[in-house]
C-alpha cells in the first residue's frame, strides 16, 4: 500500500515520518546531520508546491509521498484529495496519514533543536510504525 504522509500544523512532521518510513533517518536514536540532510522536503516547501502530492521515495514495492499542505484551505485540498482516492483506481491503494503533533514543533531548516527532536521523534516513530501495519488511515 502507498502512503501519504501530511500534517495540517506548520512544520516537517511530514517529512520526518517519511523520512522515518523510508529508512532515511534511524528509528531508534536521533538522527545525525548526515542523516538529517537526507530527509526529503526538509526545508519546507514553497508556495509553489502547496495542494500537490510530492514522491518522497520508494521502499520495497511501496511508494511514500508528502501532501503540500496549505495554511489556508489546507482542509479543502484533503478532502478532494480523500474523494479522489476513494474514486480512483481499485489496483492502487493509499493510506493517508496525519503526522500533525499538537504539542510539538518541526520548525523547516536545517537542523531544528535537538530538544524538539527529542520531544517528537518518538511520536513519529510510533505513526509510521502503526501505519506501516495498516493501522493508521
Amino acid at each position: 500500500m502507498n502512503v501519504i504522509y501530511y500534517s495540517s500544523v506548520p512544520g516537517i512532521a511530514a517529512q520526518i515520518a517519511s523520512a522515518i518510513h523510508l529508512r532515511l533517518i534511524p528509528r531508534e536514536r536521533l538522527p545525525s546531520q548526515i542523516e538529517w540532510r537526507r530527509i526529503p522536503y526538509r526545508q519546507g516547501f514553497s508556495r509553489q508546491d502547496w495542494g500537490r502530492i510530492i514522491f518522497a521515495g520508494r521502499r520495497d514495492k511501496e511508494e511514500v509521498y508528502l501532501l503540500s499542505y496549505p495554511p489556508k484551505g489546507g482542509r479543502l485540498v484533503l478532502n478532494i484529495l480523500e474523494a479522489a482516492l476513494k474514486m480512483g483506481e481499485a489496483d492502487l491503494e493509499f493510506q493517508v496519514v496525519d503526522c500533525s503533533l499538537k504539542k510539538v514543533r518541526f520548525p523547516p531548516g536545517d537542523l531544528p533543536p535537538q530538544k524538539i527532536i527529542h520531544q517528537g521523534l518518538p511520536e513519529l516513530v510510533d505513526l509510521v510504525l502503526r501505519t506501516e501495519r495498516g493501522g493508521n488511515a
